[in-house]
């Protein structure tokens, strides 16, 4: 089983360990290259390029393509996260109380600088911003904190708590991020501030997306859909409980999300606008679904897809219309749309 996996900054490759074993692959699925590292990975990271980074305890290993993984550093600590700057040529790893930023550059591969995080604990999660200037860094004792990533400079702390997130997603705009975990919280630090902070009523976050700069859509299992822009929050409540969910942004307040409710015992698949939250149609499913956690949708949000006992059904998101299709494998246990909306992938005893 995949225990580590990471994608790209530019969305393009995703690394994924196996024990001891680090493949690097495209998006559609082209096996980029594999290397096998002297002990089991505890961090990795896709660079892009064809490159991929891996720490196996206390050692960072840089990969390189038709080569063996090159031993980048040892650290005093074993590392905890691991994160590409970037264009890909530099490498954020956080390891103890220390951040350390290096070129991964196959010809000149090494330290650039470091800094100390002041406080022990552990660091939950590190990013950079789209830009490539700033370093996120989500830790256990001091919150989320913000560094200048031409010389480490300390520029921002949100204080405690956020011990309870352990996720982290960086804005399209380079001031924002989303939290996740039991909870989800838009921080916005050119304010600085906590644009919205979800937790109780809205359960645990099963579905979020950036629908725009500085905005984000949040759909809880507790039955909520829940549109934040800044200091203008919407809850919308939706019957029944929400067992899965997808959301397909357009650009700023609009596009689909898709999400399973059931009430007495029977499914539905509602559709809503971003935008407003509204709920557009819901459509009963007679079906029975198989592994409704994967349900998908088009990123033109035209079309959700989720797999059934016999196979997978397709759902026209402007008119409703259901179409199941069998499959040669069943049961379907992942499916996804290919980018420009014509194909879709499933994964069952065997991929198609």
């Amino acid at each position: 089983p995949i225990s580590l996996l990471a994608i790209s900054a530019d969305a393009t490759q995703a690394a994924a360990a196996t024990g001891s074993t680090l493949k690097l692959l495209d998006l559609s699925g082209k096996d980029l290259g594999s290397w096998t590292l002297p002990a089991n990975a505890t961090a990795v990271c896709a660079m892009g390029r064809g490159v991929a980074a891996a720490a196996t305890g206390k050692d960072i290993y840089a990969c390189y393509p038709g080569q063996q993984p090159k031993l980048l550093t040892h650290r005093p600590s074993p590392v905890d996260a691991l994160a590409s700057v970037g264009d890909g040529n530099r490498l954020l790893c956080a390891a103890g109380n220390e951040v350390d930023l290096f070129a991964i550059t196959a010809t000149h591969p090494g330290i650039q600088f470091s800094f100390a995080v002041p406080a022990r604990g552990r660091t939950l999660a590190i990013a950079a911003s789209p830009d490539g200037r700033h370093a996120y860094l989500l830790h256990s004792a001091i919150g989320f904190c913000l560094y200048d990533l031409s010389d480490g400079r300390f520029l921002y702390q949100f204080a405690p708590p956020f011990s309870h997130y352990t996720t982290m997603l960086p804005g399209p705009d380079d001031h924002t991020v989303l939290l996740g975990g039991a909870g989800c919280a838009l921080l916005d630090f050119s304010a600085p501030a906590v644009l919205a902070r979800l937790q109780g009523p809205m359960g645990p976050p099963i579905a979020a997306a950036f629908t725009a700069p500085g905005e984000v859509l949040f759909i809880g299992a507790g039955g909520n859909a829940r549109n934040e822009h800044f200091v203008r929050p919407a809850l919308v409540p939706l019957d029944g409980d929400a067992r899965a969910a997808v959301v397909a942004p357009q650009g700023p307040g609009s596009g689909i999300g898709a999400q399973f409710r059931s009430n007495a015992g029977k499914n539905n698949l509602v559709l809503y606008d971003l935008g407003t939250g509204q709920a557009l149609r819901q459509i009963p499913i007679s079906t029975p679904i198989a592994f409704e956690q994967h349900l998908t949708i088009s990123s033109d949000g035209a079309l959700v897809a989720f797999p059934t006992s016999a196979g997978v059904t397709i759902v026209d998101t402007h008119d409703g219309h259901l179409e199941n299709i069998a499959s040669p494998t069943t049961p379907v246990r992942a499916i996804g749309f290919s980018p420009d909306h014509r194909t879709l992938a499933t994964t069952g005893p065997q991929a198609h």
